[in-house]
């Protein structure tokens, strides 16, 4: 995937600039967003609320042990 991307880059440069740009916008927009939420200031006795809100694992242990032998 890097090789493609940096592939991409040398062809496109303008285009691929752009893409990174916008991910990047994105990413801090949400990080604002949820910065905010996590706290509690927007949604204080909601299920977001900063004493009810945990957050999921990203890798499951038992998960692994519920998923057939092909993956999903």
């Amino acid at each position: 995937m890097v090789q493609t991307v940096k592939k991409r880059m040398k062809r496109f440069p303008e285009v691929v600039d752009g893409v990174f740009h916008s991910i990047d916008a994105i990413s801090r927009e949400a990080a604002t967003i949820l910065s905010k939420t996590i706290g509690g200031s927007d949604h204080e006795g909601t299920a977001l609320s900063s004493s009810s809100f945990m957050p999921r694992p990203l890798h499951d242990e038992d998960e692994e042990e519920r998923l057939p032998l092909g993956g999903y």
